[in-house]
């Protein structure tokens, strides 16, 4: 390809504490088989050898580009719209690609978005896919295939993209995108209030009828190092649940910015699927003590939004104790007997337990552990049950007994009334299981 014949593409390499990673991406750089480049590097005052490391290329470089700035804070931003903002009034070609020191990118990534851009010249925006790669990736290693930025499944929702479709959940990535610079002037700067720069002016773009096109072909290799913003997965809890808390209130603030151009049913979908993702993700990662946060923002929306969500969260609560009744009735038998006796107020009660699955049967092996007696089985399949003891179904005339304790969760309600005189203590498993 002849340089000439191609408009100038700017490459931003945004970058803090990359030791470990910028070799790798500079290479990736100086690969590219695009012929007319400029680089704008922005170092916000690294702490190690980072901006040695990229001195060390700057002979390669100036010699690959036609023209290499490099930037250097002496205070950390900590602000990454505010260094793109930097990077943007910088350059000087007719389109930009933007990149972070770990990350890495095929050879012909640009090239393959240019040529992208030249069929669809209707859109303001290309975006590609692309492969996660781990904390100790290098260069030539082996790419695990799997780790795709946007699955198969997913890419029929990605070719004609829409503003609302963004507001309902982010799937684009920073370093596989390609925007004219004529865009960024259209559009302004972006919103240094927020901690990242790219959700919120995606949605500004689609927000304003432009449109996107998704090329599906791999441009980068996108890594979530160690000290990034969206890794929650280092050795230091405290900070990866400080960092999530920090990507929760920026995904919020990002949707309730553009919220009211969707109407009623579309807004509640945005937050439907919003708090349904955290309620389920912050009980898995341990976050737990992140949910009256999650509630404090949910409280600004519709109150209507807000009790559905209150509803759903119940529900999700329940999920997770009947996941965690195991774990509790093999480590935790003990705080189960002690509160079962208190409510039945007798020290060797005679026990009933309805509800004979891989839970009631668990229950039974540790109630006999601990010496109570189980006198029989009440399950609605009856003599099909593999059991030593006596099994009866909810209709049968059983034997009254100090106390029935009802194994699945969930269900008390509905099977009370069925056994309400056939002991004076009726006990569901998931009350004296949680009772501290």
């Amino acid at each position: 390809m002849e340089s000439n014949k191609f408009p100038l593409i700017s490459v931003g390499l945004i970058t803090y504490n990359h030791e470990k990673y910028i070799e790798d991406c500079l290479k990736s750089i100086l690969l590219q088989d695009y012929p007319y480049m400029e680089l704008i590097i922005l170092d916000d005052a690294s702490t190690d050898n980072n901006v040695q490391i990229i001195e060390n290329y700057l002979p390669e470089l100036n010699n690959k580009f036609e023209r290499v700035q490099f930037i250097k804070h002496k205070i950390n931003s900590a602000n990454i719209p505010k260094n793109y903002n930097e990077i943007e009034s910088h350059i000087k070609g007719e389109f930009f690609f933007g990149v972070s020191g770990d990350d890495i990118i095929f050879a012909d990534s640009i090239t393959k978005l240019y040529n992208c851009f030249t069929r669809h010249q209707e859109c303001c925006l290309i975006y590609a896919n692309g492969f996660y790669i781990d904390d100790d990736f290098h260069l030539g290693d082996n790419i695990d295939l799997s780790k795709v930025l946007i699955k198969n499944k997913d890419v029929s929702n990605e070719e004609n993209i829409s503003f609302k479709k963004l507001m309902y959940g982010n799937t684009i990535c920073r370093p596989t995108v390609l925007i004219p610079s004529k865009i960024i002037k259209k559009y302004g700067s972006h919103d240094e209030t927020l901690i990242y720069e790219d959700y919120e002016y995606w949605i500004r773009l689609l927000s304003n009828d432009e449109k996107f096109y998704f090329l599906n072909e791999p441009v980068v290799l996108y890594r979530k190092a160690e000290n990034s913003c969206t890794n929650f997965n280092s050795k230091d809890i405290i900070n990866n649940m400080n960092k999530f808390k920090v990507n929760m209130e920026h995904e919020y603030l990002c949707k309730k910015k553009y919220l009211h151009l969707l109407n009623k049913t579309e807004q509640q979908k945005v937050w439907e699927l919003y708090y349904k993702y955290y309620v389920i993700t912050l009980p898995k990662r341990g976050y737990n003590e992140l949910i009256p946060f999650l509630d404090s923002l949910l409280k600004n929306i519709d109150h209507n939004i807000y009790n559905d969500y209150q509803k759903f969260k119940i529900m999700i609560n329940r999920e997770n104790h009947i996941k965690n009744i195991p774990n509790i009735l093999n480590y935790k038998c003990d705080n189960i007997i002690k509160n079962l006796k208190k409510k039945i107020r007798q020290e060797n009660p005679t026990i009933a337990i309805y509800g004979f699955s891989n839970i009631g049967e668990l229950l039974l092996k540790k109630l006999t552990e601990f010496n109570i007696k189980v006198k029989y089985i009440i399950d609605r399949k009856g003599n099909k049950i593999k059991t030593s003891l006596q099994v009866y179904k909810p209709t049968d005339n059983f034997p009254i007994i100090d106390c029935i304790i009802i194994a699945p969760l969930g269900i008390f309600d509905e099977v009370y009334p069925l056994i309400q005189d056939k002991a004076p203590y009726i006990l569901d498993l998931e009350d004296i299981a949680f009772t501290e």
